[in-house]
Formats: structure tokens, C-alpha cells, sequence
């Protein structure tokens, strides 16, 4: 497993939802122990949905950078979440990850496969938490409960045999 230390990782939105439901203080974390965390703009509008529109404050203040969007991205999005397999916010994420060389963190199996078809690096929200583990961030009984609570709220995308694998690299 490759750290992104010292390089922008973007976020898509469930891993935003899992990760402020689990801790919300795992995004300074994040920042000061393995490098920036960042959204595409337009995923605000997704993330006003499941929170509230005080989430754009909420986000500015747990440390989450908020990037802009090349209108090129946005229109390639939209016209290929029509036909493709992802959503319009999930291709926004991918894109904005390809074109700066960002580590795109998702949970999301469609988005995982078409950025390791596109050669642009993803990581498992859980892959986090292990990093963070390795890297001091957090304790192993902190990355348990963390990783405990991000696969409970899952609803699916994260598998036993992901959870399993991630608490035998946390035993470690």
C-alpha cells in the first residue's frame, strides 16, 4: 500500500458522509498526518442533500479544501453520466483527480474501476485509516472503532471480506 503523503487526495461524497459520521475530526487528521483532503466543488450540492446547506462552512472548517471545476470536466461529466455508470458527481470527482494527479478516495466500486482503467490512483476510505494507523495518526483502538463504524454505515460498498482484510493490516 503506497502512502499519498505529500500528495492532494480528493474525496467523492460517500467517503466525505462515512468519514464525518464515523469522526469527523479524521479530516485534520487526515491533513496533518498524511496530506491534503480535498472535494470538487460541485459535490457540495450532493453533500447540501444528506447534511444541510451549512455544510460548506462545516466543510471549510474541518479542513476539507474545497477545488474548483473546469467547466470541460463538469460538461464531460454530465454528458457521460448519462449513458455511463456513474453519476454527474462521481465523474466530476474522477475527472478533477485525473487532470491535477490527485489520489481519487472512494469506496465506490464503479469510480474505483474507471480510475484504475485511467491509471489515476485510488485508495479505500478504509486504506485511510490504515495510513493513518501506520503513520501515528491514530491509535489501533481508534482506527478499530473508525473502521468499525465507516463499514457499519456502508450500506454494501464496503464487504466483510474488505473489513476483514483491514482489521488483519490494523492487528499487525
Amino acid at each position: 500500500m503506497t502512502s499519498p503523503k505529500s500528495s492532494v487526495m480528493i474525496a467523492d461524497t460517500c467517503i466525505i458522509i462515512d468519514f464525518k459520521r464515523a469522526d469527523p475530526t479524521l479530516f485534520s487528521i487526515i491533513s496533518r498526518t498524511l496530506g491534503p483532503l480535498s472535494i470538487p466543488e460541485t459535490l457540495l450540492e450532493e453533500l447540501e442533500k444528506e447534511f444541510s446547506k451549512d455544510i460548506i462552512s462545516d466543510i471549510k472548517n474541518l479542513g476539507i479544501d474545497i477545488v474548483p471545476v473546469y467547466l470541460a470536466d463538469l460538461t464531460m461529466a454530465t454528458k457521460e453520466s448519462q449513458t455511463g455508470p456513474l453519476s454527474v458527481y462521481d465523474r466530476v470527482c474522477f475527472y478533477t483527480a485525473k487532470r491535477w494527479g490527485y489520489t481519487c478516495i472512494t469506496n465506490d466500486k464503479k469510480l474505483r474501476a474507471e480510475c484504475r482503467q485511467h491509471k489515476v490512483q485510488v485508495l479505500w476510505g478504509l486504506e485511510i485509516i490504515v495510513q493513518l494507523y501506520q503513520n501515528h495518526g491514530i491509535t489501533r483502538k481508534e482506527a478499530r472503532r473508525i473502521g468499525n463504524a465507516i463499514y457499519t454505515n456502508s450500506h454494501g460498498r464496503i464487504t466483510r471480506e474488505i473489513y476483514e482484510h483491514f482489521l488483519s493490516i490494523i492487528k499487525k
